[in-house]
């Protein structure tokens, strides 16, 4: 119903109600009949119910009475008639009754719906159904629940509506409901959505007077949650069963006292052991005998104080092979903090124990191999003071065993090697990229011997350096050995320079005989210029200035040949190239014209400098001149032309090349061209060419021969590095 009807019949009822007592009273008052009118008055009794509370129905009733009154007073005032005093005692009666009876029925509705709004206060579904299972009553929470207003689910039957799913047949609940007047159990309903609903669920018989079941009030309470979740923990156990079953381990459970294991994982039976094993007062003869007494004695400990077992020890398998386990356990604490249970784990560790007694032994063999290599080895960290130290450093240094802890290695350079060795060392670390260099380093006896330190970073994932590896190796006898040879190798180039000036003798004289001619000749014209009557001064000045431009001249000649002869070892020092090649041509010029070649000269006028020993750069060019002179004169070639071009090569470089009109080379002496003692001149000694090399690798560079491209001659090529990239 609603509301504005409800609102509508409240103000109606009252004028309906005054109206129908006032047309009781005018008929029962004016009616010539002799009947008991006033009994309508009950009527208006039942109207004033329907909209008023006890009060209003009291006053009601109040008012009908003394309108039947007045209205007999009115009607009989004259006289007094039997009949017509019974039929108004008959109406106040019944009007009486009637109130009686509405105030009695008021309040026991009153009753009735505070019941149910406590009913619809509950959390739980209720709902009334009759024997044929028709509702008749709906609290809120079942509206809430299940989706159908009291209206919806009011004279539907509830096990259609709901769908009803029972864990039993529904005559054998019928049965035990008649039998018991209660039934209790789980049940599914499903809700105007169509889901799914675990109900615990009560029904409760009630019984007429005379006995008769007439209905049944259903509680439901909704579990589904609960259900869910109960659900869920038993599929979280049993997956947790299974993982437990399935890890690599060896899992079991033991009393809180330690009395005996009451649960062990399935990996248990892999290796042939089962519970009744780990049971009793025998459980320990499962551990080795060497590791018994240890491990019983941890395990007591443990159950003493309550702190985590852990302890290591050889497992007797069911095959009867013992494997080393780590066993561990942790003991579960209730609210009180006592025990209640262990739980614990055995990892079976045997391939890790064999493991680590092979390193162990790979270890003892590697420190041996450190102790016995012809080396002093250490390791570093990444800052580069020493954590260990091989046997041959210890013993070379004169050290106790114990000194990587505390002894800074570094203190053992040579004072004149240790600003370079130090810096070197500082840049290797800071780079953490491997390298090495020479040094000398201090032995127990005082005394200095050269060494190759070699060192290499150990990274990690990262990139981050761990720690470093090094090695230093005596080399002092190759150092012995290196000056030895660097001593014999000036010996030869002197050697050398003095044949191929031997061999330049001609061209030599000639460039000394010229200028002293010239000094000749110019001083006998100035004596014919003193000697006239007029001296001419002029002249005079002029022949003696030539004079001495060529004795300058001579003595310049002198003094390259004293250089070519000069022995002495080789110095590192600014060489201008320009200078190199024009004091070699000035020595080889009368050869080149004697041989009537062709020289076409190539020099940078920009061209830098380039470090080294200036004798023996001019030893190398004068040695290939001369070999390309030589070649074109032995072979009768025409045209002769020898081109010399010096210039910036590649960044940091200067290319030198000397290439000749000759036969060029054969394959076979062009492989063997730098090889000592092999050459191509029949009176040759087979040592310039590899003199060359040597010079031009001691200087930083590179030489080479080939074939001309265009087939007309050999090429000789060879770079030297730029003074400037050398000393940067």
């Amino acid at each position: 119903m609603s509301v504005a009807l409800i609102s509508k019949r409240a103000r109606v009822l009252p004028w309906l109600a005054a109206g129908t007592a006032a047309a009781i009273f005018a008929f029962d008052t004016l009616s010539p009949y002799g009947m008991a009118v006033a009994v309508l008055y009950v009527l208006v009794v039942l109207m004033v119910a329907g909209f008023a509370g006890r009060r209003g129905i009291v006053a009601a009733t109040i008012g009908c009475v003394l309108l039947a009154t007045t209205s007999y007073l009115v009607g009989h005032a004259d006289e007094f008639r039997q009949d017509a005093t019974a039929r108004l005692l008959v109406s106040l009666a019944a009007i009486a009754v009637t109130a009686a009876l509405v105030l009695r029925y008021q309040a026991a509705a009153k009753d009735l719906a505070d019941r149910a709004r406590l009913l619809d206060l509950t959390h739980d579904t209720v709902f009334v159904r009759d024997r044929a299972g028709v509702i008749g009553y709906w609290n809120r929470a079942a509206e809430e629940l299940y989706g159908w207003s009291r209206n919806e689910a009011l004279g539907k039957v509830s096990h259609a509506l709901l769908k009803t799913e029972f864990p039993a047949p529904l005559a054998e609940i019928e049965a035990e409901l008649l039998r018991t007047d209660c039934w209790h159990g789980e049940i599914t309903h499903t809700s105007r959505q169509g889901r799914k609903i675990t109900l615990a669920s009560r029904w409760a018989l009630q019984r007429d007077q005379q006995g008769r079941p007439v209905a049944v009030l259903e509680t439901n309470t909704d579990i589904s949650e609960r259900r869910a979740a109960e659900r869920m923990a038993e599929q979280r156990e049993r997956e947790l069963l299974l993982a437990v079953d399935v890890i690599p381990a060896l899992v079991w459970i033991s009393a809180a006292d330690g009395s005996g294991v009451t649960f062990i994982n399935a990996r248990w039976a892999d290796v042939g052991l089962r519970l009744a094993d780990l049971t009793g007062p025998d459980w320990s003869g499962i551990i080795h005998p060497d590791d018994r007494a240890q491990l019983v004695e941890a395990w007591e400990r443990s159950l003493a104080t309550g702190r985590s077992f852990s302890t290591v020890a050889r497992i007797r398998q069911g095959d009867g092979r013992y494997r080393w386990t780590l066993t561990q356990a942790e003991a579960l604490r209730g609210d009180d903090g006592e025990i209640i249970r262990w739980y614990g784990i055995n990892t079976d560790i045997d391939d890790r124990k064999r493991a680590e007694a092979r390193l162990l032994e790979k270890e003892r063999e590697l420190k041996l191999a450190l102790d016995t290599i012809p080396a002093l080895a250490w390791s570093m960290t990444p800052e580069g003071g020493a954590t260990y130290l091989n046997r041959r450093w210890i013993d070379y240094a004169g050290l106790p065993p114990d000194a990587a802890s505390h002894w800074d290695w570094r203190s053992a350079f040579h004072p004149a090697d240790a600003g370079a060795a130090l810096a070197r060392l500082e840049a290797m670390l800071g780079s953490s990229e491997p390298g090495e260099f020479e040094a000398r380093l201090r032995r127990a006896d005082g005394v200095h011997r050269w060494f190759l330190l070699r060192a290499a970073p150990h990274l990690d994932a990262a990139g981050e350096t761990l720690c470093w590896y090094a090695t230093a190796m005596d080399i002092e006898d190759r150092r012995v050995a290196e000056e030895a040879l660097a001593q014999a190798q000036v010996e030869l180039a002197h050697v050398t320079r003095m044949t191929t000036l031997g061999e330049l003798t001609a061209s030599i004289a000639h460039e000394v005989n010229q200028p002293l001619a010239a000094i000749v000749t110019n001083g006998e014209a100035g004596l014919r210029w003193l000697t006239r009557p007029v001296p001419d001064l002029a002249e005079v000045k002029a022949a003696m200035e030539r004079m001495i431009a060529d004795g300058r001249r001579a003595s310049e000649v002198i003094w390259r040949l004293r250089a070519m002869s000069r022995k002495g070892a080789a110095r590192h020092e600014p060489v201008a190239l320009r200078e190199v090649v024009d004091e070699a041509i000035v020595l080889l010029r009368r050869e080149v014209e004697r041989q009537r070649v062709a020289l076409h000269l190539d020099l940078d006028p920009a061209l830098p400098s380039v470090s080294g020993d200036h004798i023996q750069l001019q030893q190398v060019m004068i040695n290939l001149l001369v070999n390309a002179v030589q070649a074109m004169a032995t072979a009768n070639a025409w045209p002769r032309e020898l081109r010399v071009r010096v210039s910036r090569g590649e960044a940091g470089w200067v290319d030198i090349s000397v290439a000749d009109s000759g036969p060029g080379l054969s394959s076979d002496s062009a492989a063997r061209l730098f090889d000592p003692f092999f050459s191509t001149k029949s009176d040759g000694m087979g040592m310039g060419l590899s003199i060359c090399r040597s010079i031009v690798e001691a200087h930083g560079g590179r030489i080479a021969a080939a074939n001309r491209g265009d087939g007309s001659g050999a090429e000789f090529r060879f770079t030297l590095p730029i003074l400037e990239e050398t000393g940067s």
